[in-house]
């Protein structure tokens, strides 16, 4: 079986934080990358695409996982994350895939501070909604 892997973009980095965030700035962007792979490499689907589903901080073993992270990358114009797929076809139905982070944090006079990264979940960077005519 061939592996498919892909680098999913961070669309949040040093330069456009302040315009993304209203202002607020992520203090300790840089120690992101440790702790990307301390709650295990898996990739899971958004529970929000769920309805029937509470909304819980931490994976369960009914959550679907979609991708495995492989390693975190460095560029010029931006951050990347190297993943494997394990469901191509959810990452292709994706029009602008990306990496969603949830976790801890503490904000603070608009100095936001990651405390611990407790999912990532692969989804589209702006969901389009679906309006009924």
């Amino acid at each position: 079986m061939k592996q498919a892997k892909v680098k999913v973009p961070f669309f949040l980095n040093d330069k456009n934080m302040e315009y993304l965030l209203s202002g607020a700035k992520i203090v300790n962007l840089d120690e992101v990358e440790k702790m990307l792979f301390q709650n295990g490499v898996n990739i899971y689907v958004p529970r929000k695409n769920d309805p029937n589903r509470p909304l819980l901080e931490y994976p369960d073993i009914s959550d679907t996982i979609v991708a495995k992270a492989i390693r975190y990358i460095e560029g010029t114009d931006n951050n990347y994350l190297e993943i494997e797929l394990l469901d191509s076809l959810y990452y292709h139905k994706l029009k602008e895939p990306c990496i969603k982070i949830n976790g801890y944090c503490v904000i603070e006079d608009g100095n936001i501070t990651i405390k611990k990264i407790t999912r990532l979940t692969l989804a589209d960077r702006n969901p389009i909604r679906e309006e009924v005519f």
